[in-house]
């Protein structure tokens, strides 16, 4: 599921360079990806949390 999203916003924003970060904080847990087009310079950020209740 991870590599289609992945494949999907590089599809859709045109996407050059992607670096993604994991926390496991045991209970609670965070993935952030940061995306970077060159053709305008553009640069965006997707924070993803979830917990186990």
């Amino acid at each position: 599921m991870a590599n289609k999203l992945v494949a999907l916003l590089r599809e859709d924003l045109g996407l050059v360079d992607l670096l993604w970060s994991f926390e496991d904080g045991g209970s609670d847990m965070s993935a952030n990806i940061y995306m970077a087009r060159s053709i305008d310079n553009r640069f965006f950020a997707l924070e993803l949390w979830w917990s186990e209740d």
